[in-house]
């Protein structure tokens, strides 16, 4: 009897044990995994409960600085930039400084604007305008920026672009006289193939074309948007279908054109005429471009069940 007992008691002892280490495992668990959470909370400077609180992390000295962007015609795109239209009044200017004041004092030309961001348009053509901000702070954070004194300065030069392709009446026929920056040659490579270095041309090339008004006339010149593909730039009873391909800014372009199968030209009832819809932009200094675009061929205008999205990632060599 007295061995049944303690058989039991040994039982119930290390069935105690087994308990209290299981509690003491989920315990530790439990500390452990807190343990890591908070280590994970306490990466935010901006946190006052973290270790790395900066109490000036994200706080600003006062600041002047602001961008110039001009609207995308027939887009809710704003480009940035420092060359805009200036050819009549075609597109709308926006001025937007990128810090808050107390104060914004805008110099543009002749013009004081008191304003955060404003816009304008109609500038004179092959300008440069200078624009230039004034912001004041009455109240500066000088604990986080001691010598912040609540006043700043920034300036641009801003060019307004003139007409590109004018009109000889000598000639009988179009110039290109002032090419925008964003016609030319670049090198680079499609999403869809990264691996594979193509070049293309994005310029406007005069041409005769005698179903036209003008039998001299101009447009887009794209070859190879997609790869394999052209924008026509030949007489024939077809080169009005093709139309001019795109809209200009400076370092922006709306995409909009028609273009052949290099080696399959004039057969519309198959893949080898397709219709581009796409935006092209340069980079401010004019040395790379990025060009997304989508394109089906004619034939599924409707349904566009074929229709291909891509994008083209390269420099300008020309």
């Amino acid at each position: 009897m007295v061995g049944r007992c303690c058989c039991k008691l040994n039982f119930l002892y290390k069935n105690i044990i087994f308990k209290m280490k299981t509690k003491l495992k989920i315990v530790l668990l439990i500390v452990i995994v807190s343990f890591f959470n908070s280590c994970k909370r306490c990466k935010d400077p901006a946190n006052p409960s973290c270790e790395n609180y900066d109490p000036c992390y994200g706080k600003t000295s006062t600041s002047a600085y602001f961008v110039i962007e001009e609207k995308m015609q027939y887009t809710n795109k704003w480009i940035e930039c420092d060359s805009v239209n200036g050819v009549g009044n075609i597109s709308i200017v926006r001025f937007r400084a990128l810090h808050d004041a107390d104060s914004f004092i805008w110099t543009l030309g002749a013009e004081t604007v008191y304003e955060k961001s404003f816009m304008r348009n109609d500038f004179p053509p092959r300008t440069y305008i200078p624009v230039t901000l004034v912001v004041i702070n009455k109240h500066p954070d000088t604990k986080c920026h001691p010598n912040d004194d609540g006043r700043d300065t920034f300036r641009r030069m801003m060019y307004t672009w003139g007409d590109e392709i004018v009109w000889n009446q000598d000639k009988k026929g179009y110039e290109i006289v002032n090419p925008k920056p964003i016609q030319g040659v670049y090198t680079g490579h499609y999403e869809s193939n990264p691996g594979k270095l193509v070049t293309i041309v994005m310029r406007d090339t005069i041409y005769s074309c005698s179903i036209l008004q003008h039998y001299s006339t101009y447009g887009l010149n794209g070859i190879n948007l997609p790869e394999g593909f052209s924008q026509p730039i030949f007489d024939d009873i077809n080169c009005g279908y093709f139309g001019v391909g795109w809209i200009k800014h400076p370092i922006a372009a709306r995409l909009y054109q028609r273009a052949y199968r290099t080696n399959n030209y004039g057969d519309f009832q198959s893949d080898s005429i397709i219709q581009i819809d796409g935006f092209m932009q340069l980079s401010r200094d004019l040395k790379n471009v990025e060009i997304e675009f989508q394109y089906y061929p004619l034939w599924d205008e409707i349904k566009k069940k074929t229709l291909v999205k891509d994008k083209f990632i390269g420099r300008k060599i020309k």
